[in-house]
């Protein structure tokens, strides 16, 4: 790839990076293009789901891991001093939500990188250095390129959340309207009726829920992903830099 091929090419080679990026955070291999196809229509969004999921789910991950830890030392401390009952119930609280502080307030070290590890910067790098980019000017279209694609992501997960609010809505609106309507046709059971709207209301509260947490994980996994392409583009700046100083 050389400057002269920029008007043609640099959009096309961000689409192949962004597959190869793919391929190389979740860890996958495919013997033929047939086999990568396949896998990149029905392999990959759960495994891109699952690996959002494991960044969203790892402060409450530590966060019980810190308290069952403490809740296990504590409890050996204290048992057999005789406190009473009400000391006791403060101590397991704050063995509890002593670990939740730390969890929340964690210092940026411990999360601020949005899961990017070092092997996903080196893939980049080297999908870089194998298809011959050498030229700075090359690598900041790319990422203007990506910048642009970000913006599609973002957009998709806002379509996300505006479907689940929208639904949110749309079934209050219609469980009160059955609820006005059902009263007014039998008032002596309000109660039943009453108890049947929440159990939907329930039911409904808990697949949202499920929703809410799948557009979360698919966020963060596209934050991994588009981290990593930018983060292996700035290394790779850095290589040639001082490749050419």
């Amino acid at each position: 790839m050389t400057t002269k091929e920029t008007k043609t090419e640099v959009f096309s080679f961000t689409q192949a990076l962004i597959e190869d990026a793919e391929t190389s955070i979740l860890k996958h291999q495919s013997i033929s293009k047939p086999s990568l196809w396949a896998s990149r229509q029905f392999i990959f969004p759960a495994k891109y789901l699952m690996l959002g999921a494991s960044d969203v789910f790892l402060p409450f991950f530590k966060w019980s891991i810190m308290s069952l830890i403490l809740l296990t030392v504590v409890g050996y401390l204290i048992k057999g001093i005789g406190l009473p009952v009400d000391i006791n119930t403060t101590i397991m609280g704050l063995c509890i939500y002593i670990p939740m502080a730390l969890v929340i307030f964690s210092v940026p070290s411990t999360y601020a990188y949005y899961g990017v590890k070092d092997e996903n910067i080196r893939a980049i790098s080297e999908y870089l250095s194998k298809n011959n980019i050498s030229d700075v000017f090359i690598i900041e279209l790319i990422e203007e390129n990506l910048e642009k694609i970000y913006i599609r992501v973002l957009s998709r997960v806002s379509t996300f959340k505006w479907v689940i609010a929208s639904l949110w809505a749309f079934l209050t609106f219609i469980l009160n309207l059955q609820m006005k309507i059902s009263i007014k046709a039998s008032p002596n059971n309000w109660e039943s009726l009453i108890q049947e709207n929440m159990m939907l209301l329930g039911m409904f509260a808990f697949i949202s829920f499920i929703a809410i947490g799948l557009v979360i994980s698919y966020k963060r996994a596209s934050d991994l992903l588009f981290k990593s392409i930018e983060f292996g583009l700035v290394e790779f700046k850095y290589q040639l830099k001082v490749k050419n100083a």
